[in-house]
């Protein structure tokens, strides 16, 4: 595969996941993330001693977002009256909240099973001059988190009047019925909440992306839908079936491995940011939330990503495979 991009697969306390790429996923969003950290500071240039290859140091290190009026053309970047927003990385199109008290209203929230005649509402007006708007799945909502910032976790020129609060993501929870997955733009966790308690909906249209794994022949798996190549197994673990038990680590330990991994005979592996490890959880399954045929003896436990906090010191950015949450972990 020419110029693949590479993640290894290992645990936070128990796992994480690695590779070394010079650019993002061409389907993903970048996590926004600037700068680098170590056990105790955060905002530091990069790269670190003894913290090799973190978020910020691959990627874009940003969004690529066109402002849209009311009737769907696209408007300068210094507009400030927008309606909608198309996400150019991904292609999806986003709802631009307001502060009118209107249907739209940032203030207005929603239980799970009532937010879809939100999205009824929302379509009946032709916001934009489209009409299938709908909720936006964990992993799509979680592509306009900008984990640089907090208070809210989003780029607040292109999405204004966006709360420090919780958006409803469409899926329930594999494991509980009752609940389902949101998104709290606060710091950008993603979690469950009880299907009776009100939450706030963003909507979205355009396409679905799908995950396309293929199992390769030396210890790696392809998502052929971002261009990731990750290691099948968790640190620890070998061999047909991933035997053995996954190898627990620091964050530095982590961030250290994956560079110095040859896994597949390459050299560029490196730990994933919080978007990417969170592209491979499964959220119809859980114990673990991931597809088990590619990525077989998972453990249902967290793993590391490569993106540090933002606003607290010492703190890095976890996926739990045990149900798909994502964390941050303080302190490391």
């Amino acid at each position: 595969m020419p110029n693949p991009h590479r993640c290894l697969f290992w645990l936070i306390l128990s796992i994480g996941l690695a590779a070394f790429i010079p650019q993002a996923s061409a389907t993903l969003n970048d996590t926004g993330i600037t700068t680098c950290s170590n056990a105790t500071q955060n905002g530091l240039p990069c790269p670190v001693a003894g913290f090799p290859g973190q978020d910020a140091e691959y990627g874009t290190n940003g969004f690529d977002f066109t402002k849209l009026d009311a009737n769907g053309n696209a408007l300068p970047a210094s507009a400030s009256n927008h309606v909608c927003v198309r996400d150019n990385v991904t292609g999806l199109t986003w709802e631009v909240k307001t502060n009118d008290g209107g249907l739209r209203d940032m203030n207005k929230t929603y239980t799970w099973d009532n937010a879809p005649s939100y999205a009824t509402a929302v379509n009946a007006s032709g916001l934009c001059g489209f009409h299938d708007w709908r909720m936006p799945n964990p992993k799509e909502l979680v592509g306009i988190v900008d984990y640089s910032v907090s208070y809210p976790s989003i780029n607040s020129a292109n999405f204004p009047n966006t709360p420090s609060s919780a958006f409803w993501s469409s899926a329930s929870l594999a494991s509980v019925s009752s609940f389902a997955w949101h998104v709290d733009f606060y710091y950008g966790n993603v979690s469950s909440n009880d299907r009776s308690d009100g939450d706030g909906v963003r909507l979205v249209r355009g396409g679905q992306a799908l995950v396309s794994l293929s199992s390769n022949a030396d210890g790696t798996v392809t998502d052929n839908s971002t261009g990731l190549m990750w290691a099948q197994c968790s640190e620890g673990q070998s061999g047909t079936g991933c035997a053995g038990s996954a190898t627990g680590m620091t964050w530095a330990g982590a961030l250290t491995a994956a560079r110095n991994s040859r896994l597949g005979g390459y050299s560029d592996w490196r730990l994933p940011n919080a978007k990417e490890l969170q592209s491979i959880v499964d959220y119809s399954v859980y114990s673990p939330s991931i597809n088990s045929a590619n990525f077989p003896n998972t453990p249902s436990s967290v793993f590391w990503s490569s993106s540090s906090s933002a606003g607290d010191s010492g703190g890095a950015w976890y996926v739990g495979f045990d149900d798909g949450y994502v964390y941050l972990l303080l302190p490391q």
